[in-house]
């Protein structure tokens, strides 16, 4: 009777407060400036000494793996760009890092930069600082997909009522700097994803690319960015207006986490600095050829999302190698389960790690894949679960960061010799059918060793269990120096919580 109740009143409320027509807001078209060769990062990574394998179809990659270096190579992005910032986001965290961030858009704004920020509207956080960046000239903010009210009764309300819409979301992570260099992968923006994690830090990767595909990139952001789900955070108004939103958000941004000793270094670099360290980055970057997979910003059409996964298995059905596969949330589908089948059958290794219930952030994606577990070993999968006192967790933050056990947020796998595959997409139904997810997969012997011995660390027994079954038919979890014979947890109360949320019927939302 009260569930009967409820969503009495929710229909009620809904009829009486609809949200406004996503027609009624301005969705002026832009698309990405021609790269600026002629910048200090067009030089330095669009030269003419590049320019026999930028017409052969090369281009050029590096992996992005510490957190600390992947703070460290957006701050230089920003701090070096010139002509235009793309940068697009799922989260985006006002802590200590997403602050820092922010406040080198808003500084490369007020030197001449155009600034396009796409962030997706499942958690935007503060509207005054949103709306005070958005009154900057140089600076466009558009949300995707968000709830058009604010307060929390209201957009339940609208959720319940655009069910169908808002559960699509923009899961996509893209930084392209003068249209020359960009970063994609897995990492939100925040503390935990950049080294510096209050309770945990995050093992996350991705790939810094130059060449041809930074184009392609660019035109999957300008998909996005004009799509009919991108809209701005406020209204045309007054210049007194504006004026006042901007300083507003420089006062913020002067004041927040300004005492965070963890920022002073980083602080404190000047542009040069960040250029040294842009051209010691680009010395690591080797040749490959790149297919960017993507799905459709236009959500509500059939078969726009999904296309992301189809090409992953068809990847994985063409190879002919062991596979290595890194995913936060494993929840098969019966084409993964099948493409795996035919790949050990046919003699090749496929090695997965994903989280285990004491590092997942998603107790409800650990109770689906607690269940799918007996299908992928069947399959032949060999399955390795991070340990939350993993030894690689060092690799993976910054000096300062308290965090005291590592989590697992990539999205990479590893295709025999040749191929690697870096993106936004868990293997899950949500990345799988109903989030838009992006990747780069790139053709390059150099980079597959690279990525393949990177990775090879995380599969270690001193920072992954293997879980395999033991003598007596039951599952076992075995270390570098022990075998546990009952899945790692932290007792038996999270263990009953993360079962009884498996008998939920939302393994599709997952």
């Amino acid at each position: 009777m009260r569930v009967a109740s409820c969503l009495l009143l929710v229909s009620l409320a809904s009829a009486c407060v609809s949200a406004p027509a996503l027609e009624l807001y301005e969705r002026a078209p832009s698309n990405a400036l021609e790269p600026a060769r002629d910048s200090a990062l067009g030089v330095l990574f669009a030269n003419e000494a590049d320019v026999a394998a930028l017409e052969a179809g090369a281009s050029r990659f590096a992996p992005v793996d510490g957190g600390d270096e992947a703070f460290d190579v957006r701050l230089a992005l920003i701090a070096a760009a010139e002509s235009s910032l793309d940068v697009q986001s799922f989260l985006w965290h006002e802590d200590s890092a997403g602050s820092l961030l922010l406040e080198r858009l808003l500084e490369a704004a007020d030197r001449g930069v155009r600034v396009r920020l796409l962030i997706d509207g499942f958690q935007v956080e503060d509207m005054v600082l949103d709306r005070g960046l958005d009154a900057h000239p140089n600076i466009q903010l558009r949300v995707f997909n968000p709830t058009l009210h604010r307060s929390l009764m209201w957009r339940i309300v609208e959720i319940a009522e655009h069910l169908k819409r808002y559960d699509h979301r923009m899961h996509n992570k893209l930084l392209v700097a003068d249209g020359v260099v960009a970063v994609t992968g897995g990492r939100n923006v925040g503390d935990e994803y950049l080294g510096l994690g209050s309770s945990f830090d995050f093992r996350d990767f991705d790939l810094m690319a130059a060449g041809p595909v930074v184009r392609e990139l660019e035109a999957t952001f300008d998909g996005f960015w004009n799509g009919e789900l991108a809209l701005a955070v406020r209204e045309p108004e007054s210049d007194d207006l504006a004026n006042h939103e901007l300083s507003v958000a420089r006062e913020l941004l002067a004041t927040l986490h300004v005492d965070d000793a963890r920022l002073k270094g980083r602080r404190a670099m000047e542009r040069g600095a960040w250029l040294d360290a842009l051209a010691h980055a680009k010395g690591l970057l080797v040749p490959g050829k790149a297919r960017v997979l993507q799905d459709s910003a236009n959500v509500l059409d059939a078969g726009a999302t999904g296309l992301m996964a189809q090409a992953f298995e068809a990847v994985l059905d063409a190879d002919q190698g062991d596979v290595l596969i890194v995913t936060a949330y494993l929840i098969p589908d019966e084409a993964f389960l099948a493409s795996v089948r035919a790949h050990t059958a046919a003699g090749h290794r496929v090695e997965i790690l994903t989280n285990s219930m004491l590092t997942n952030n998603q107790p409800l994606a650990h109770a689906f894949y607690q269940d799918a577990r007996p299908a992928l070993l069947a399959a032949g999968a060999e399955l390795h679960e991070l340990r939350p006192n993993a030894f690689s967790h060092a690799r993976h933050k910054s000096p300062g960061s308290s965090g005291r056990f590592l989590g697992l947020h990539a999205k990479c796998a590893v295709f025999g010799d040749e191929h690697v595959l870096v993106g936004s997409m868990n293997l899950d139904p949500r990345s799988m059918v109903l989030n838009t997810e992006m990747g780069v997969l790139v053709e390059s012997r150099e980079l597959t060793a690279d990525v393949r011995q990177r990775l090879a660390r995380d599969f270690s027994l001193r920072n992954a269990w293997r879980v395999e079954y033991g003598q007596d038919g039951a599952l076992v979890w075995v270390t570098d120096d022990e075998v546990l014979h009952s899945e790692p947890s932290l007792g038996w109360w999270p263990s009953l919580k993360v079962r009884l949320l498996s008998w939920l019927p939302l393994g599709g939302e997952v």
